[in-house]
């Protein structure tokens, strides 16, 4: 049993446990590993087992809901009964019966889980979304110390050569195990058939463990498990990443992907192992309504979009982008809104903060209840009042915006900090965007309306046009280099706009908490890209001056003039500038 530093194809390392000739996470307790193999069993324990990333957490909290009967969300987390993470003593003392979970293989857990012939949920998930989800996971965990690239990482995980070995010898060795020993319970489930009916897969469990739950408690159960509720309630804030079906695509190069399939043809020749790589419908592009473009610059490079009803988006999900208009909303619901890049991860969680009245370091986000991002189910259940998130321009809005009247938190910032901030956002988003063309080209394309919510000027004008003729809408209008001025003076208005009655002390510390370092700090992690942060950059008013050439911001003040002619909004394109 030793500690080991583990090589990339780049030379990047990875630290990690070696014991028997097997590696394993850089947990802080080495006695945990060697001593699975003689743990004491009970007759009535339950195993979670799966590959690492496959959905562990989620099905521990499913079957850990449905053994206690309860439906009330707490942040106890999977490690709780971990095998290779705690220690002897602590397994011990958990009560009969025990929910416990590995990602060992079968042969390596406890030897008496053949004698007592304990129940098994084994978990599978395809590998190809597991090493994307694993790849991420190893950057954002400070205890494995690695900061290696994609294709790198891909390749030499995909060969076994990191934490529990290879996929591939990990699930034919459990596909032996089944058939070497049929009389052993366990319930297979496939991770991609849970996310397309829950309700069929959580009423196989119910009935594998015999817990005998209604299908009323069933949905409960499924609610609370759901993906956009761990991730707000559970502490870890790098394991909940995106929980989807298919991620993978956004990865995969295609000699990547083309490599991948051959190996996985080779490896899984004689098995009767299917796993789906894509869950149906996810993408209709041949619907009239919805096509997905791929927007040209001056030098051929594109970016990836979605078109819907005459408004383009990021390659957001389809059913999503389809469902806005539908979303069903409440009158104390708050949906802080703006054009990308403006500082609306920052304003949102200005807003929580001060509807909860208290502080924290949750890793949940505006992205976890963006209207065009997340299906409506993941925020349908949020207790009142939600604060919810947009880009979208006023009238793509849900419907009932107007019925509800719902408050609006509207932010504005000025276009040459948000071309900047938007091209670098793009760019270390390529996973997503696709796009890797220069600045000149992205800001042309920007000014033009082809990116992603369409024009600035477009957007800005609309918002406009849109609070005026609906007086009565309650809109508070913030600009972002206001807030970078005097934050608490921001903080004073948005409270005082939701009725909150926080005193000064607490507005201060929010205002303390809200800083952009610590933001980054917290927040930061959900999006990395070569170690750094995506979303929170530099959060700074003026950095266009190092971007703008003088005759790209002499063409762009010319530019404003004419499509802003008519618009009375000022803005500040540094701290030093007055209105």
């Amino acid at each position: 049993m030793s500690r080991v530093t583990v090589e990339d194809a780049g030379g990047d390392t990875l630290c990690q446990i070696e014991h028997n000739g097997n590696l394993y996470p850089n947990f802080p307790n080495i006695d945990s590993i060697t001593n699975i193999h003689n743990l004491p069993i009970r007759d009535d324990d339950i195993f979670i087992c799966a590959y690492p990333k496959s959905g562990t957490h989620w099905i521990w909290e499913v079957v850990r809901l449905l053994v206690t009967g309860q439906t009330v969300q707490d942040s106890v987390e999977k490690g709780a009964g971990m095998l290779e993470y705690l220690p002897q003593e602590d397994l011990t003392s958990l009560p009969s019966p025990r929910i416990l979970n590995s990602h060992f293989k079968l042969k390596l857990l406890p030897q008496d889980i053949l004698k007592k012939r304990c129940k098994i949920v084994y978990v599978m998930r395809n590998p190809k979304d597991i090493v994307v989800s694993y790849y991420n996971y190893m950057r954002g965990l400070p205890h494995y110390k690695y900061t290696g690239k994609w294709e790198n990482y891909m390749q030499y995980f995909i060969l076994g050569k990191f934490s529990y070995g290879s996929w591939f010898d990990y699930v034919l060795e459990f596909e032996d195990m089944k058939r070497s020993h049929p009389d052993l319970p366990i319930l297979t489930l496939h991770y991609e058939d849970l996310k397309e009916d829950p309700l069929r897969d959580v009423s196989r469990v119910n009935d594998f463990l015999g817990t005998g739950r209604s299908t009323e408690f069933l949905k409960e159960a499924i609610e609370v498990a759901s993906f956009g509720n761990m991730k707000q309630k559970k502490s870890n804030p790098v394991t909940y990443r995106k929980g989807e079906v298919g991620d993978w695509k956004n990865w995969f190069t295609v000699a990547q992907n083309e490599w991948f399939d051959e190996l996985y043809q080779e490896k899984m020749a004689d098995s009767d192992i299917k796993v789906r790589f894509t869950l149906p419908c996810i993408w209709d592009e041949n619907r009239a309504d919805m096509s997905v473009i791929k927007e040209m610059d001056a030098d051929g490079c594109t970016i990836r979009l979605v078109e819907h009803d005459g408004e383009r988006y990021p390659h957001f999900p389809a059913d999503v982008i389809r469902n806005i208009k539908h979303i069903k909303l409440r009158h104390d619901d708050v949906i802080v809104s703006a054009f990308p890049k403006s500082g609306s991860h920052w304003v949102h969680e200005i807003t929580r903060l001060l509807q909860m009245g208290r502080l924290d370091e949750t890793n949940f986000e505006k992205n976890d209840v963006q209207l065009e991002y997340v299906p409506e189910a993941t925020y349908a259940q949020h207790p009142s009042p939600r604060i919810l998130s947009s880009h979208l321009n006023f009238r793509s809005l849900p419907s009932q915006v107007l019925e509800k009247k719902c408050k609006i938190i509207y932010i504005l910032r000025n276009p040459k900090d948000i071309a900047v901030s938007f091209y670098n956002f793009c760019i270390k988003m390529r996973h997503l965007t696709g796009y890797k063309g220069t600045w000149e080209n992205f800001l042309l394309m920007l000014t033009q309306g082809k990116l992603a919510f369409g024009s600035w000027f477009d957007y800005v004008v609309n918002w406009e046009k849109e609070k005026e003729k609906y007086p009565d809408l309650p809109v508070l209008t913030l600009f972002y280099e206001d807030l970078k001025e005097d934050t608490l003076r921001g903080v004073r208005k948005i409270n005082d706009f939701l009725d909150l009655k926080r005193d000064d002390r607490f507005l201060q510390k929010v205002c303390d908490h809200v800083t952009f370092a610590n933001l980054k700090r917290i927040k930061g992690r959900n999006h990395l890209h070569d170690g750094k942060s995506v979303v929170f950059r530099k959060g700074e008013v003026g950095d266009w001056k190092n971007w703008f050439t003088v005759a790209q911001s002499e063409w762009f003040d010319q530019l404003y003039q004419e499509k802003m002619a008519d618009c009375h909004l000022r803005f500040r394109y540094t701290l030093e500038d007055s209105l």
